[in-house]
């Protein structure tokens, strides 16, 4: 039996010994820190990396912030006063608005200003019927706005079906009075091409007299031609040269 076991024991170290010098070997490589790769070095100091390493801003990296350069209008002081009259005089809690903006943002409050500009000279060119219009427009989207504000305070469902009759005769309003719009500025383009038809048409009758008129302006307008700098070489003489 003794026998037996003696020659268990040996088998078993027989397979386990060649083993034992692999697992130590093994075991000396650290495995609680993970071997980080190499980076790949940046030709440029600008390129993008999608590394987790934070990269060292270059030495001759400037630290001055980029200035973008705005777009909005630069208005002058006239165009100001202009753009402040109209808000007064048209939109008065607007100008109230504004002019608090002043006070507490003056870069807003000028692209703000820069902005109305366009829209208020486009709207001072309109025909006054059209610019009516265009209010009426304007006020009903405003009467629209404030009833859905109140409709969203209201909790009571029954309180709530009558805003929403109102709610509707509103947006009707809206609609008929953008329809009214939209055929004004239909009439206005119409007689705006009939008149340049008309314009056109003279035009061709008084050809001969336009054409004269202009040449007049033109030998007015031009001057004479500036003398050159640099001296025209002349021809040598046949006669001479023999």
């Amino acid at each position: 039996m003794l026998k037996y076991k003696f020659l268990l024991l040996v088998i078993i170290f027989a397979v386990i010994a060649p083993m034992v010098p692999f697992a130590l070997s093994e075991s000396t490589t650290p495995t609680s820190q993970p071997v980080l790769k190499a980076e790949p070095k940046l030709t440029n100091p600008g390129e993008k990396t999608y590394s987790r390493r934070i990269l060292k801003k270059p030495a001759n990296a400037t630290t001055r912030p980029i200035k973008f350069k705005s777009r909005k209008r630069k208005l002058t002081s006239a165009q100001e006063a202009e753009t402040l009259g109209y808000l007064k005089e048209q939109r008065p809690g607007y100008h109230s608005r504004i002019l608090e903006l002043r006070k507490t943002h003056p870069v807003r409050y000028r692209h703000t200003l820069g902005r109305i500009y366009p829209s208020m000279k486009a709207w001072k060119a309109m025909p006054s019927g059209l610019r009516t219009a265009n209010e009426y427009v304007r006020e009903t989207q405003v009467a629209i706005v404030e009833m859905v504000r109140t409709m969203k305070l209201v909790r009571d469902p029954k309180e709530k079906t009558g805003l929403e009759k109102e709610l509707q005769e509103r947006v009707k309003t809206h609609f008929e009075a953008e329809q009214k719009l939209r055929e004004l500025r239909l009439a206005n383009l119409e007689k705006r091409i009939q008149d340049l038809r008309q314009e056109l048409q003279e035009q061709r009758i008084k050809q001969d007299q336009i054409i004269t008129e202009r040449m007049k302006i033109w030998k007015e307008v031009v001057g004479p031609a500036q003398p050159s700098a640099e001296p025209v070489p002349q021809k040598a003489d046949e006669s001479s040269k023999k």
